[in-house]
């Protein structure tokens, strides 16, 4: 390719080959990198006319902006934590680094004229299934025709949604992987270039802004984060899920009586809600704990658009995003619940759990065996589910944490509880009494039974139903805890 213009299309090609290698992870790099670029495109577009430049150099550079594109976005969804933070950065409106980065992804898909085909229709039939799509029409797979508000619904629907997908099939996700992508480029277009009311039909006033002696329509802060923030969270966990995903489950280690082990589980679950029943705070508790599990990846966005740059507190989120209806049923479930019901009857494994089961009663659920679980444990100083259970909200901030270090921690992932120890991700498509499985046989298998420096070998003892103190003759932690010598094989 022989360019004969020196700016600004060499000064983009050579600034988008250090960035795709290189994409900025933190806002000053942001700052000081996209904000400069971004001032760049009225004078790049002028650059890119027939007149100037042939044919096929002008698919080079698309093909180049298009990379570009998907590199930064991708390294933005990598790193959402930190790119998404709000702060105070040159807009008219307090924004985030994330914002930034939109808008020139934007750009460069309105430049490159990368535009998507339809979503094949197998694909679009199994979204549908899911009742993840606002249309059961086929020919809603064509989204570029999706306006400003079909395109801000289909992304409430899918994050609301989304902890009933409880899908861990490689090609199932990467089939939501598909859609959430089509769905990102839609909001590129949309973002990109101004459109008439009828397609900027999104709060006119409030999340999009006339354009000064014209009809047409620009997006706002508001708007871009509202596309952004779900989506980006959403790709995040299913980079770092498949990213630990190689195919299969991890290998557990042999011996391994997973039907004995859960059996046992069964009785120290019981034992456990008995106990913790009689304490006056248990279902308020249960409360707070619920709160943090039913925020959804589109309710941040919701919350930073009323509360500007106040901090993230689960029960403001839930005051500010959820309806008086919800708030209220959730209100009178915890405190009626029967639930020694949750942990002998909810069965997660049940073939019509996922038609049967609503989403306050599979959260609780899982809440309270993971409670009843923990229960074993601070006896021996051991907060499960503060140190190790982190939920869907959270987990976007400690991906680097988990990333590095080989102690177990519990990942939710589409409405399910998943084991990730570093680099191995166990596979607990049966629930999360399974998760608590291989939890503590990966403590005991990894850590010799060991978690802060603390033998939890008894504590792991009671939880599964085994006798106070018990002792099984053998060596290791696997004979103490009773499943090297014939308790769990």
């Amino acid at each position: 390719m022989s360019l004969q213009h020196d700016d600004p299309i060499d000064k983009f090609m050579q600034t988008a080959d250090a960035l795709i290698v290189n994409p900025p992870s933190t806002c000053e790099q942001v700052k000081d990198i996209i904000g400069p670029l971004y001032k760049d495109i009225p004078s790049l577009r002028a650059e890119l006319v027939p007149a100037k430049i042939t044919y096929e150099d002008m698919c080079i550079i698309a093909a180049k902006m298009a990379k570009l594109r998907d590199r930064l976005f991708m390294n933005m969804c990598d790193n959402y934590d930190e790119l998404g933070f709000r702060e105070s950065i040159p807009m008219k409106h307090p924004g985030s680094a994330a914002i930034a980065i939109m808008a020139y992804c934007s750009a460069l898909t309105i430049l490159s004229r990368n535009y998507l085909d339809p979503m094949e229709e197998d694909k679009y039939a199994f979204i549908v299934k899911l009742g993840i799509s606002m249309f059961e029409s086929q020919e809603k797979r064509a989204f570029c025709d999706y306006t400003a508000h079909e395109l801000l619904k289909s992304i409430w629907l899918l994050s609301s949604r989304w902890p009933l997908l409880r899908l861990t099939k490689q090609d199932e996700i990467m089939t939501v992987f598909s859609y959430l992508l089509y769905l990102t480029h839609r909001a590129f277009v949309i973002v990109g270039q101004p459109h008439p009311v009828e397609i900027m039909d999104c709060k006119v006033g409030q999340y999009v802004v006339q354009i000064e002696r014209s009809n047409l329509f620009n997006v706002t802060n508001d708007l871009i984060r509202r596309y952004i923030d779900p989506i980006c969270r959403m790709i995040a966990h299913i980079r770092f899920f498949m990213s630990r995903n190689r195919h299969e489950s991890a290998p557990l280690p042999s011996p391994y009586n997973e039907v004995e082990m859960r059996a046992g589980l069964k009785r120290g679950m019981r034992e456990s809600i008995d106990e913790l029943q009689k304490l006056p705070t248990f279902r308020q508790e249960m409360r707070m704990v619920f709160e943090r599990l039913c925020i959804r990846h589109c309710d941040f966005e919701v919350f930073t658009e009323t509360c500007n740059s106040d901090p993230y507190e689960p029960m403001i989120i839930v005051m500010m995003t959820k309806s008086p209806e919800f708030q209220t049923a959730s209100m009178r479930y915890y405190l009626g619940v029967d639930v020694v019901s949750l942990v002998e009857n909810i069965d997660e494994t049940h073939p019509e759990y996922s038609s049967n089961i609503d989403l306050m009663t599979h959260l609780h659920a899982q809440n309270v065996k993971l409670h009843a679980a923990e229960g074993h444990l601070l006896k021996y100083d051991v907060k499960l589910r503060a140190d190790y259970v982190p939920s869907e909200a959270d987990l976007l901030g400690q991906f680097a944490t988990i990333r590095s270090e080989k102690t177990p921690k519990f990942f939710t992932f589409m409405g399910r509880y998943h084991i990730v120890a570093g680099s191995e991700l166990y596979i607990c498509e049966e629930g999360v009494e399974q998760a608590i499985c291989r939890w503590a046989w990966v403590v005991r298998e990894h850590l010799n039974g060991m978690l802060k420096g603390i033998s939890v070998v008894s504590g792991l003892n009671l939880i599964f139903g085994a006798p106070r103190n018990e002792i099984v003759p053998g060596t290791g932690a696997a004979a103490e805890i009773g499943w090297g010598s014939g308790a769990f094989i």
